[in-house]
């Protein structure tokens, strides 16, 4: 079990003069289908600060990857729409970027791993190349420099001796500050003038070892060649990251990073996250329904029901003192080996988001539900610091 003693490195970030990382505010996505209009994400409010790792929990179905979809616009709209709200992101809102300045932002500055590693990688590409593609793609400036100084140094050799070095620097420099011309749509046809390619594959494939290296992933320069059927569950989850990862993103979004895992390879990525963070210096959003992952592997955590956040905490506060009524449910349904015979449950279900309840969304299964809890939905309230609460339990005066 942590201890209060482990979380002193964490003490400043929750510092309201921390400008957080991310910051969510009012987020309403709806999708509309045959059967009506699903209510998707609520109002969502979050903050994520430099360096921690938040955990997003909730049931199945509470809005947790709806939300990380979200805020990468990678939701097809239709039937996904968003409402209101807005998401800030380096001063930019990432919720009315242009396409064009949103690419630059997805993948680079923001990376994703989904859900399964085996379904999101391509098992037609190597996986060495499904990293350099990334690479390639967000960092071609850099891959371009370094490939050009190499050409400079060491002139190619073969049938372009004379001016081989002068024509694969000038294309490498052309490409570098115009990538989408007719001209190189068309040099795959000059088998010749195709080693200006080679030299960037071979420079992003240089990359992806070294990111390869730092996922702890075994014998690097071998992976490389292999195809995702070839490699463990394990191992795939750690390209999954390295993908993520090769571009050095702020904000790194876990979806749910140890589904299928067993127990042993499960701790060794929880790990690997938390080295990686500080290694970096991200800041990383875990998505996840497993308390004891967040238990283990976060800073602080928020706590989701039916498409709405109830309470943000940090991971010691949150299991020492919970305070949403949900929260409290969460935490009595967990089993202890010396209680087996005891177990307990959340009374009710899980409402239609098709046609959810007024107010508070959790009051039909609220035991301390009250007439205003039906009518209204409650605000956000900080009763103590470094929390908030969507609860009329606990006014803003943090009496109880």
């Amino acid at each position: 079990m942590r201890t209060e003693d482990a979380f002193p490195a964490r003490a400043l970030r929750l510092d309201s003069a921390v400008r957080p990382v991310l910051h969510v505010r009012d987020l309403r996505v709806h999708f509309e289908t045959y059967k009506g209009t699903v209510q998707a994400l609520d109002g969502v409010n979050l903050e994520i600060l430099p360096g921690e790792i938040l955990g997003l929990v909730g049931e199945t179905g509470c809005g947790k990857t709806v939300t990380a979809m979200s805020l990468l616009r990678l939701l097809n709209s239709p039937p996904a729409r968003v409402l209101s709200g807005e998401a800030l992101f380096e001063g930019k809102d990432l919720l009315s970027l242009p396409p064009i300045q949103m690419n630059q932002v997805r993948g680079n500055r923001i990376s994703i791993v989904f859900q399964e590693a085996m379904s999101c990688l391509n098992p037609v590409m190597t996986a060495g190349d499904q990293v350099a593609e990334s690479i390639l793609t967000h960092q071609r400036e850099s891959v371009c420099d370094a490939v050009e100084a190499s050409l400079a140094a060491r002139p190619p050799s073969g049938p372009l001796r004379g001016i081989g070095r002068h024509v694969l620097r000038g294309l490498v420099r052309r490409y570098r500050d115009h990538p989408r011309s007719l001209l190189f749509r068309s040099l795959d046809r000059v088998p010749i003038l195709r080693r200006w390619v080679t030299a960037l594959r071979r420079e992003a494939l240089s990359r992806t070892a070294d990111v390869f290296a730092k996922v702890r992933l075994p014998e690097p320069e071998a992976v490389l060649t292999k195809y995702p059927h070839e490699l463990s569950g394990g191992m795939q989850q750690r390209v999954a990251i390295a993908i993520a990862l090769s571009c050095y993103p702020a904000l790194l979004i876990l979806d749910e990073p140890t589904t299928a895992l067993d127990v042993t390879i499960e701790a060794q990525i929880l790990e690997l996250v938390k080295k990686l963070r500080d290694e970096f210096g991200m800041s990383v959003l875990l998505i996840t329904h497993d308390l004891g992952v967040v238990a283990q592997t976060c800073d602080r955590v928020a706590v989701m029901y039916a498409g709405t956040v109830v309470e943000v905490a940090t991971v010691f506060d949150l299991f020492r003192r919970p305070l949403h009524p949900y929260t409290v449910a969460l935490l009595q349904a967990i089993v202890a080996p010396d209680q087996v015979d005891d177990l307990r449950v959340i009374e009710g279900t899980v409402p239609d988001l098709l046609r959810p309840p007024e107010g508070c969304r959790f009051h039909p299964r609220c035991p301390h539900a009250m007439d205003v809890c039906r009518q209204t939905k409650p605000p956000t309230t900080t009763p103590a610091e470094g929390r908030a609460v969507d609860c009329y339990l606990f006014p803003e005066d943090g009496t109880h």
